[in-house]
């Protein structure tokens, strides 16, 4: 899992966004922290599906949350031998690497501050809403290579 963690309005929503427009060229917000459940999260794992699972904005109790059953996911709450979602978060609130997920989560703390001048945010959304032809070349191609990667991971596992 990777956490964007920081204080409001640095930028992690927007970091985000931007991942979600490169991995599908479309324009998909995260999910809400109310989705971060071990249901929902957990049932994904089970799916197979590689798309990362993005959540904005997670709140101090779903972290604690997370705390409880984060270990399970990543040792028994997914298919073996199948891929499976990675996990990427933003948060206002560091989460507990000491915890038992030390070693399953990787935090980025952005230190970035913006002036809330209303310029900022209207210079991300022209670029997320103008998209320059990256934006439709990338997902071809990183999708192209994990199809490409899956296919020689299941003639090399069987």
């Amino acid at each position: 899992m990777i956490s964007y963690a920081g204080e409001s309005g640095n930028g992690k929503s927007y970091a985000s966004r931007y991942l979600l427009k490169m991995l599908t060229s479309l324009d998909i917000d995260p999910l809400a922290s109310t989705s971060f459940t071990e249901k929902k999260v957990c049932g994904a794992a089970k799916t197979g599906n590689i798309m990362p699972l993005i959540f904005d904005d997670l709140k101090r109790e779903r972290i604690r949350e997370w705390e409880k059953w984060g270990k399970f996911y990543w040792d028994k709450g997914h298919a073996f031998d199948e891929p499976f979602a990675q996990l990427l978060v933003t948060a206002n609130d560091p989460i507990d690497s000491q915890g038992p997920l030390g070693r399953r989560v990787r935090e980025i703390w952005m230190d970035a501050t913006f002036t809330p001048n209303g310029k900022n945010t209207e210079i991300v959304e022209t670029c997320l809403e103008h998209a320059s032809q990256i934006f439709h070349t990338f997902p071809q191609f990183s999708w192209t290579s994990i199809s490409q990667i899956k296919h020689h991971m299941t003639t090399v596992i069987h």
